[in-house]
């Protein structure tokens, strides 16, 4: 679709997510920025202009004196010949620390941070070029580097494999995996991709021996992203990295022909900068706070193990385990909301630290085999797919993501980690979508009724049975979102599910009308103050119907029903009636959060007791009222898509391995 704006002589043209500026400097001239020029010569410039990645050639009005290739620059265009051109070729390179896309900046190791010019262009190697192939090829008149995109979210964090071009003190275009080109060439052209090493490419799924991944640690109790200070020591030897006031200024200059109109470049004015290097004590406690001189000219310093033996120790962080230890380098970010702190490691370690905290130790080891697959997927996912860009991290340490360094890794961990090195699942050559979670109820969900969006066909609703074997009931995958056929499955603890025997399978809560009328409008008032509310929606008579509204308490509780089940008995939608208002509640985690409390007592299948929860175990539930108490009979714990943790221990109990219990929960993908 085109949009076309006129103010004045401007005229924008966008095409897509690709956009072209057009300005009418007189009559007929137009002129294009940023873009791609793969070679300069004599009379002649050939270039893309855009998303197409068709090669385009241009008359120039006079020959120039020098030859360029591979660079970035404006021109003016008339009469179909190229009157004027400001080459770019001014660069720079460093590891990409974080990105901003609503301030439109990236922070780039060394220099810090660097606003990006609206019309930046992203450009890329193709990835199925050949180094020895030209880049402008006669047969199919392509190139072998591409546009990608303008927009700088579909950078991925840590990635050192980009060059960007730099127009004074901003970044005007940027090309990733740029080492395999010479960019900005002012020489005797040849139009060749000049070929440097390609150790630094990164394709998805693609897992090498050193891939990091960036942690952001939250507070004790998970509370906060934000710390008021940090606190740190080690046994080994470590240095504080910190931004000081020695810069060196890189130049780059072109020269100007006579003949055409070429602008020559200022010398560029971002300036690299120095790291100064303060070294820690041994097993010396050392405090950082926001007022500490390291931020005085960067927000960002950086905690390097130097070792990598035995760990950098974060007192002011308590998990399960107590004090936890860090391998890698800690980074810690002056934020004006507090101090953030992320975690670099290697990713094979990160996983020694992330299966024990999802999964018992005590697990089979082909339990915990399949646990460390869907980590290590999960993992990569989000190292492609960042979730805390602002601040330089891909995930955090919590059930938000991945629970991380929760609690100590052992030597089964080890070993379910380091036997499965460098595996992941993928379908259709690409990384799946993992998801696992505690316990099922006896059936799974699909990824659009619990997450929305679309239905993911290797992760299918289905019945947690081995070989069908589940006739005592003889409910269908059809019947279990019928609230009749249900109510039978939940009543039930036997049947063919290899998850019967474990403890929750099946839950019990029983609440006093009157506690459970306090509770949903005490959640209420929770939901709105954290902007929650959304799938919360009020009655109105005049309409009859459930429309968006505020709601700030229903009142006394009338009644509770279950509107809609969807596959696997989920519930996704409730009725709840009370004196003064009567809602409507939409999406499993508010429906949990909404008739959940912290002093509910929760009776497991076994027996035992837990409370302090802030939220049902699952959405697989009935709810009735008897005499004057509402009771909710519910089976598993967590979503319920994807891999059972439960289920995979049941599984590997009776004898399937790592490959075979993968299989099973991700039908049709595959371990590669």
């Amino acid at each position: 679709m085109k949009y076309l704006a006129v103010i004045g002589v401007v005229v924008l043209i966008i095409l897509g997510s690709y956009y072209v500026s057009s300005l009418e400097l007189n009559k007929d001239e137009i002129e294009y920025k940023n873009i791609w020029v793969v070679s300069a010569k004599d009379d002649m410039l050939v270039c893309i202009i855009d998303k197409s990645n068709i090669i385009k050639n241009y008359k120039l009005v006079s020959k120039i004196n020098k030859n360029y290739s591979n660079i970035v620059a404006d021109i003016v265009i008339k009469d179909n010949k190229v009157k004027k051109i400001v080459f770019k070729p001014s660069v720079i390179n460093g590891k990409l620390m974080a990105i901003d896309v609503e301030k439109g900046y990236v922070d780039i190791d060394k220099y810090g941070k660097v606003k990006v010019d609206e019309k930046c262009m992203l450009y890329e190697v193709d990835k199925n070029t050949n180094n020895d192939k030209s880049v402008a090829s006669k047969e199919d008149n392509k190139c072998t580097i591409t546009y990608k995109d303008n927009s700088i979210d579909s950078l991925n964090i840590g990635m050192n494999n980009i060059i960007y071009i730099v127009e004074k003190d901003k970044i005007c275009a940027m090309v990733i995996d740029g080492k395999r080109i010479n960019i900005g060439t002012i020489e005797e052209a040849d139009n060749n991709c000049k070929s440097n090493n390609d150790d630094n490419t990164r394709e998805e799924g693609n897992i090498t021996a050193d891939t990091k991944i960036k942690v952001l640690l939250k507070t004790s109790n998970y509370n906060s992203i934000y710390h008021n200070r940090v606190t740190l020591k080690s046994k080994d030897n470590i240095e504080l990295l910190y931004i000081s006031n020695n810069e060196k200024a890189k130049e780059v200059s072109v020269n100007k022909s006579k003949k055409l109109d070429i602008d020559e470049i200022e010398q560029v004015e971002l300036k690299q900068k120095e790291y100064s290097v303060k070294k820690i004590p041994v097993n010396k406690s050392f405090t950082i706070t926001n007022n500490s001189k390291y931020f005085s000219d960067y927000n960002r310093v950086i905690i390097v193990n130097k070792d990598n033996k035995k760990g950098i120790t974060l007192s002011n962080i308590k998990r399960s385990a107590g004090g936890i230890t860090y391998k890698g380098n800690i980074e810690i970010i002056k934020d004006s909301s507090g101090l953030v702190v992320v975690n670099e490691v290697d990713l094979e370690q990160y996983l020694y630290s992330v299966v024990p905290s999802e999964m018992p130790e005590s697990f089979p080891i082909e339990a915990l085999k399949a646990q460390a697959i869907c980590a290590r997927t999960y993992a990569m996912n989000k190292i492609e797919h960042s979730g805390y860009k602002k601040y330089g991290a891909h995930l955090d340490d919590s059930i938000s993501y991945q629970v991380y360094n929760n609690i100590r890794y052992g030597k089964n961990s080890i070993q379910a980690v380091d036997s499965t090195k460098g595996e992941v699942i993928k379908y259709k050559d690409k990384l799946a979508s993992v998801y696992y979670y505690s316990t099922s109820s006896g059936y799974s969900s699909t990824t659009k009724d619990v997450f929305g969006g679309n239905n993911l066909s290797y992760l299918p609703s289905k019945a947690q049975v081995i070989n069908n074997k589940n006739k005592s009931l003889g409910i269908t995958s059809r019947q279990i979102n019928n609230n009749g056929y249900f109510k039978k499955h939940i009543m039930s603890t036997n049947g063919g599910y290899f998850e019967k025997d474990c403890e929750w399978f099946r839950w019990k809560i029983t609440i006093p009308v009157d506690k459970l009328s306090k509770i949903i409008n005490d959640n209420i008032y929770k939901l709105n103050k954290a902007g929650n509310s959304s799938n919360i929606k009020v009655y109105n008579k005049k309409k009859k119907k459930y429309i968006s509204g505020y709601v700030s308490t229903i009142g006394k509780l009338k009644s509770i029903k279950v509107k809609e089940r969807k596959s696997g008995g989920l519930v996704t939608k409730v009725i709840i009636k009370g004196s003064k208002k009567s809602i409507c509640v939409e999406n499993q985690y508010t429906i949990r959060q909404l008739l959940a409390s912290k002093e509910q007592v929760v009776i497991k299948k076994n027996g035992n007791k837990t409370s302090n929860m802030s939220s049902l175990p699952s959405c697989y539930f009935i709810i009735e009222k008897k005499g004057d108490n509402y009771i909710i009979n519910g089976g598993g714990f967590g979503h319920g898509v994807g891999m059972s943790q439960y289920g995979a221990s049941e599984l590997a109990k009776r004898g399937l391995n790592y490959r075979e219990i993968l299989e099973f929960y991700f039908s049709r993908a595959y371990i590669i």
